[in-house]
């Protein structure tokens, strides 16, 4: 027992001492600071991609829920891509508070989550045509299973949205609008996928080539962009 302690104390000292190089080595090599938080497997040119679990040596560790390990002021960009729904509203909040606190005045975040309003409207509004269509490719992607059993049927695609993928907090515009105001942001703005006033902004999104559907995720992804 006391050696797998010292093993997993060990596995964090070195986690945290390759993190600090290869956050110090990104720091150093580039004008531009943009951090990408939740970065999976998406790499990004000249973004520091991180993940609270990294899947290759292009993404450095991060857990967004706690103190970023970076100084004041330093971003001019930050962007999270399908991750603020994997934590809860109150960690959304400190994670934005970090955001805040490391981005440059006059810096801008870019937030992209699924929108409750439109996966609502998946039960509520009557299932024809893209709805259908979603739910459809919804199914026959992630619910085999369910449709063998119950056909396509809406309840399944919105049940999962909360329950399958560790989804916590499902965001619509004015919560996550209201969320950056009380982070310190100002002027939020919704705008369309692949869309930015800021050309660094412009095309990043990379969520639909995990699941393999633009038209899907363009369909269910709400985006919301904001200054310090």
């Amino acid at each position: 027992m006391l050696n797998l302690k010292i093993i997993r104390k060990t596995k964090v000292i070195l986690r945290k001492i390759f993190r600090k190089r290869f956050i110090c080595r990104y720091m150093n090599h580039n004008e531009t600071l943009k951090l990408h938080i939740g970065s999976g497997s998406t790499t990004l040119p000249g973004w520091l991609c991180t993940d609270i679990c990294p899947s290759n040596n292009k993404v450095t560790y991060l857990d967004a829920t706690k103190k970023f390990p970076l100084p004041n002021n330093s971003f001019q960009y930050i962007y999270s891509e399908h991750m603020i729904e994997h934590i809860t509203h109150i960690q959304g909040l400190s994670m934005l508070k970090e955001c805040y606190r490391v981005i440059k005045p006059g810096g801008r975040i870019r937030i992209a989550t699924p929108d409750l309003k439109q996966i609502l409207l998946l039960y509520t509004g009557q299932p024809k045509g893209f709805n259908s269509q979603y739910i459809k490719w919804s199914m026959d992607t992630f619910a085999k299973d369910e449709r063998d059993t119950f056909g396509y049927e809406s309840s399944i695609v919105f049940n999962y949205f909360f329950h399958k993928w560790g989804h916590q907090f499902i965001y619509d515009e004015q919560t996550l609008t209201a969320l950056l105001i009380k982070a310190g942001f100002k002027e939020p703005k919704r705008v369309a996928i692949h869309c930015s006033e800021d050309p660094n902004l412009a095309n990043i999104e990379r969520h639909q080539d995990a699941v393999n559907s633009e038209t899907m995720i363009e369909f269910e992804t709400m985006i919301v962009e904001a200054v310090k």
